[in-house]
């Protein structure tokens, strides 16, 4: 797949199925490739709902750590009786190889992030 920061808007759509997890089944659908994408994907892109995503074009310094993926920020939050929005954890998450996403059932990997400094860190 195309480093992501040589991607066009214009040239490319992430498809994510409605019914998957950890990664699975997202096509990365390139106007270079289509033609061949169509042939090999057809009967799936057919037959499954998707969520269909722009390209994103992420900051360059995280894509130093990888470039072929939108690294993304994961924080998970609850709601107290208060109604006050309380942060349980923080981590970034970040692709290996030449995989277009960073989920950790593909082989990615994560970082702690503290969320009161915003900083990455070791728990």
């Amino acid at each position: 797949y195309t480093n992501v920061l040589e991607l066009s808007l214009q040239d490319s759509l992430i498809l994510k199925p409605i019914i998957a997890q950890g990664g699975s089944g997202i096509v990365l659908l390139e106007k270079k490739t289509l033609e061949h994408q169509i042939e090999t994907h057809a009967n799936t892109l057919l037959n499954q709902g998707y969520i269909h995503q722009e390209i994103i074009i992420q900051h360059p310094e995280i894509s130093k750590i990888h470039p072929n993926c939108v690294n993304t920020l994961r924080i998970e939050t609850y709601i107290d009786k208060e109604k006050k929005t309380n942060i349980l954890s923080a981590v970034m998450r970040f692709g290996i190889n030449n995989n277009f996403v960073d989920n950790i059932n593909t082989g990615g990997f994560n970082i702690s992030v503290n969320s009161n400094t915003g900083r990455c860190c070791n728990k």
